[in-house]
């Protein structure tokens, strides 16, 4: 009974090693902006290491990291597209202001100005 306690402990430290060096990858990858890595290598640790209680506690706290931050980044560039998407509208709409106003508007210019705003209206809606 005994014996058997002590193998399960040094399994378990064995565990929580080994879980620990992949966390630490984890950590690398999200530290170069690799977080899809990051997050393959905690979904790892996760399923081979169950019984890693402390290098699953801070792969949690690493997981959450990962998520925000790539989060916050999807929002970055959400923002930025919807600033180009702006720009570009009005251009388009400017543009088409001014053929209207000569007569000289032609369908394919309404096309690509409701083409404009519809991107827009879709980002400003993802917002």
């Amino acid at each position: 009974m005994i014996l058997m306690a002590l193998t399960i402990s040094c399994s378990r430290n064995g565990d929580e090693s080994k879980a620990k060096a992949l966390l630490e990858q984890a950590q690398n990858h999200f530290d170069e902006g690799q977080y899809q890595e990051a997050l393959t290598l905690i979904d790892s640790l996760r399923s081979a290491y169950p019984n890693a209680i402390q290098a699953r506690k801070e792969a949690l706290v690493l997981y959450q990291n990962v998520e925000l931050k790539k989060s916050q980044e999807d929002l970055e560039q959400v923002e930025k597209d919807l600033q180009t998407a702006k720009s570009n509208y009005e251009e388009k709409k400017s543009q088409v202001d001014a053929l209207k106003a000569s007569g000289r508007v032609g369908g394919q210019d309404i096309r690509s100005l409701n083409f404009a705003k519809k991107t827009l209206d879709s980002l400003e809606i993802a917002l």
